[in-house]
């Protein structure tokens, strides 16, 4: 998922949990059924926030130094999820492979 206002600024962000995503950020279809995507994500060195979120890391538009190549936070919970999940978020769209797309139904 793009994000233009998440916690850790402009980047595509990745859940630690299924069950986070599911419940805001999954596709829906018709007949209730859902769609999330399945992808290997190229972290490499990631600058870890654990539970902090401000306005410096909302603004956030790149990792932190050169040397970094990610940032992760958390955990945090969603909406409705009650268990919390960490996250990683990558500013460079080639560090995502997406391998699998995964239909399912609650």
């Amino acid at each position: 998922m793009q994000s233009n206002q998440g916690f850790y600024g402009r980047g595509a962000y990745f859940a630690e949990r299924a069950a986070y995503s599911n419940g805001t950020y999954a596709y829906e279809l018709d007949g209730g059924r859902r769609q999330l995507l399945l992808v290997r994500v190229l972290c490499g060195r990631c600058h870890d926030f654990g539970r902090e979120v401000s306005r410096f890391t909302r603004g956030l538009r790149k990792p932190l130094s050169d040397d970094q190549h990610s940032v992760c936070g958390g955990p945090h919970v969603s909406g409705t999820c009650a268990e919390p999940s960490k996250m990683w978020i990558v500013y460079d769209r080639a560090q995502v492979y997406p391998a699998y797309i995964v239909t399912y139904t609650e």
